[in-house]
């Protein structure tokens, strides 16, 4: 059933590719997925179907059950039970979505425990490079946990560690320049979204940090 269920997966992801606006791909593949227990994918597969068809009853009520499936094993997931990074940063992710942002944290903790492992263990460079920027991602998610709960300090820091492995991660970035905001630290975070824009010019959030910090500044 798993063998065929992967195969189904692949087989209908390649047909999406092909035809993007096709329901029944996308639906099929969140069969396959829920069949998985890949609750997480086969919802964005689910959604995805719902795009093409919005009023699709049977598409809506498998849409209903994974949520149900989803809060039910977020209800009762443990950092500590999470057996790979992935499913923790599932988890972390899922728990974001629904604004339990401490629960999430410790879920993007265990994440980052279990790449850093993945990590530490593995020869192939890409293999290492693959679990070092998930580690990277995992903590700029964590500070923004923390920036939801105006915990600016520790925002900092996690986006401190995402970016002592990626320099040029823009997000953590511009979750360290928030909370230099909250800090009153204008100049620290003026900095920052300067960075930001030499990276990724044009972003809105960004011109209106730099119009905040300018204005604190003069």
């Amino acid at each position: 059933m798993c063998i065929r269920d992967r195969v189904s997966t692949q087989s209908t992801g390649s047909c999406i590719r092909v035809r993007p606006d096709w329901l029944k791909g996308y639906f099929r593949k969140g069969v396959a997925l829920e069949k998985l227990g890949r609750f997480d994918e086969a919802l964005r597969a689910f959604q995805d179907a719902l795009k093409t068809d919005a009023g699709n009853a049977e598409v809506q009520e498998k849409l209903q059950a994974i949520n149900s499936a989803i809060k039910n094993r977020n209800d009762k997931a443990t950092p500590e039970a999470a057996k790979t990074a992935d499913e923790a940063k599932s988890v972390g992710n899922s728990l974001f979505g629904q604004g339990k942002y401490e629960v999430a944290a410790a879920f993007y903790g265990r994440a980052i425990e279990l790449f850093e492992k993945e990590s530490s263990q593995t020869s192939d460079p890409v293999a290492k490079k693959t679990a070092d920027v998930n580690r990277a991602n995992c903590y700029a998610n964590r500070a923004a946990c923390h920036q939801q709960t105006h915990s600016y300090k520790q925002v900092i820091m996690d986006c401190e560690e995402a970016l002592l492995i990626d320099e040029k991660h823009v997000k953590a970035l511009i979750r360290r320049a928030i909370a230099y905001e909250g800090l009153e630290k204008w100049q620290k975070a003026m900095d920052d979204y300067t960075a930001v824009n030499m990276l990724s010019p044009g972003m809105s959030n960004v011109s209106q940090g730099v119009t905040r910090c300018r204005r604190a500044l003069n």
